[in-house]
């Protein structure tokens, strides 16, 4: 349903933007606009969609200035998303790092032990 980046698995712009529609508040008022706008870009790089509102749009200072105000809003949800990203893939290395230590040390413990019968062997030859 929503557009998810496929790499990062986060939303784009717009599609973050929209759930705030029915707000009431600057970016509630933008969002509303932004999911009326059929022509909207779905890009999430800040100065094409600066681009569309002033120059396209022709939009007031203050639709502007809200605009800019959820886009760092949105380079926030970003982060937070990459980081949490981060800290799961942490864990998920985490873990395999500790099976590969419990498997290095199974077989040490074989090796030593097949060490030990190939002495027990070369005593009795």
């Amino acid at each position: 349903m929503r557009p998810i980046n496929s790499v990062s698995g986060v939303m784009d712009f717009k599609t973050w933007i929209i759930r705030y529609k029915d707000r009431e508040s600057r970016r509630g008022d933008l969002a509303y606009d932004i999911s009326k706008d059929a022509r909207f870009p779905n890009s999430s790089d800040k100065e094409v969609l600066l681009h569309y509102l002033k120059h396209v749009r022709q939009a007031i200072p203050e639709a502007v200035s809200a605009f800019r105000e959820a886009y760092r809003a949105y380079r926030s949800y970003l982060r937070m998303n990459y980081d949490a990203k981060m800290l799961k893939e942490n864990e998920s290395l985490a873990k395999q790092l500790k099976e590969l230590e419990r498997n290095l040390m199974h077989m040490e413990v074989q090796m030593q032990f097949s060490m030990e019968d190939e002495t027990k062997k070369n005593l009795i030859r």
